[in-house]
């Protein structure tokens, strides 16, 4: 707050602009990030909080007027479009408009975006905080920002990766690239029509790996990161409890599949039980759920925690987490489920992979074998037929020269 103050009025009898300097600033700082021998997503996580920070508050302290641009609206134009073409080149997404670029890098997670602090967009709001502090007002900026975020374009059903990409849980780029990826919705795009899996011989598309009936276990990494997540948030005092077979706590009927957790509220026993679907399937998954436990616990008593292969939460799931697990917020849930996709995913992948290698490495040894039975069969033809021949003619080997 003093720094600000001094800064203020430092700059209070400047009529320059701090643009030019910080351009410079913000090219050099660009280029020494992109040669650091880091991951992509740890050169995002300094580039949002380390680099930006050292020009996005120029127009705070700022008192030059204000100058029109043909893109964005002021002298702090540049700055935010190189960084935009930093970030657009280090998550592959180059074919963005510079309007698609802003909204995607700004907007707010909920919103589908990465909420980053820039010097041109953000200028009106941080003149405005400028002169609340010399009014002796201080702490709105962040009341600012927020009604900034709520003034940006809304994308329903867009993935909030956000929430994990701004998080510091470590992402390899596989991991960053497939959630940049379902943002943008480029996954479900199909492959040639005449490609076939190598492994159950199903018609290949953008995410057969994760789907192929071969590569089993993809399911349960999804499931148990987001159970075991959502588990630990859960307010202690609820007794909250896993249910199933290892720890002997089904409920009467043994032909339920096992539901994941228990929880109470109000006095009355409640179910949570997580599962993922694709969106044509996610309403009959949430109706599942209920016919599946609602015998047992009751139908009010059951909570279907429907989540998308994208990262995006079943509206109906959240609205009953919001009811009975207020705790669970939004921003958690889709932070976690981002995560145990973009995980699972990698992991498919993997497995996908290494059952491919393996399986042609088995045809290769069949085929070796099989060549060889060949040549020994052809051996012994060869030799019968010789036999048969000395045998005919009453040459050697026959029983009449013996």
């Amino acid at each position: 707050m003093f720094f600000i103050l001094y800064v203020l009025q430092q700059q209070q009898t400047s009529t320059s602009s701090l643009a030019e300097r910080l351009t410079a600033k913000i090219d050099k700082c660009l280029k020494v990030l992109e040669a650091s021998p880091i991951t992509n997503h740890q050169k995002f996580l300094l580039l949002r909080s380390v680099v930006l920070p050292k020009v996005n508050y120029a127009p705070l302290v700022d008192f030059a007027p204000k100058t029109p641009l043909d893109s964005f609206d002021n002298q702090y134009g540049p700055i935010d479009q190189m960084v935009f073409k930093y970030a657009s080149d280090l998550f592959a997404v180059k074919d963005l408009s510079e309007t698609e670029q802003a909204d995607f890098f700004t907007n707010a997670a909920s919103k589908g975006g990465l909420e980053m602090v820039v010097p041109s967009l953000y200028y009106d709001f941080m003149q405005a905080q400028q002169k609340a502090v010399l009014a002796g007002k201080c702490g709105i900026f962040k009341a600012l920002r927020k009604e900034y975020l709520n003034t940006l374009q809304d994308h329903p059903g867009v993935p909030a990766i956000g929430y994990a990409i701004n998080n510091f849980t470590y992402l390899t780029d596989n991991e960053l690239f497939d959630l940049i990826k379902h943002r943008f919705q480029v996954l479900n795009k199909e492959l040639d029509s005449d490609s076939k899996c190598m492994l159950c011989v199903n018609r290949m598309t953008a995410q057969h790996e994760i789907k192929c009936n071969r590569n089993a276990g993809i399911r349960t990494v999804r499931h148990d990161y987001v159970m075991k997540k959502v588990l630990a948030k859960i307010d202690h005092h609820r007794h909250l409890r896993l249910v199933d077979k290892a720890h002997g706590n089904l409920p009467s009927s043994d032909k339920l599949e096992k539901p994941d957790i228990e929880f109470q509220y109000q006095n009355a026993t409640y179910v949570l039980d997580v599962t993922f679907a694709v969106e044509a399937n996610i309403c009959n998954a949430f109706k599942g759920k209920i016919l599946k436990y609602g015998g047992t616990y009751g139908d009010n008593r059951v909570i279907p925690l429907v989540l998308r292969y994208n990262g995006t939460v079943y509206e109906k799931s959240m609205n009953l987490l919001t009811k009975y697990l207020p705790e669970i917020t939004d921003s958690f849930l889709s932070k976690h489920c981002c995560l145990a996709v973009a995980r699972a995913n990698e992991e498919a992948k993997l497995r996908y992979t290494s059952l491919i290698t393996n399986a042609l490495h088995d045809e290769t040894i069949a085929i070796k074998h099989g060549q060889k039975r060949d040549r020994h069969a052809t051996g012994r033809r060869a030799l019968r037929a010789k036999y048969q021949g000395n045998a005919g003619s009453g040459g050697l080997g026959t029983t009449a020269d013996n």
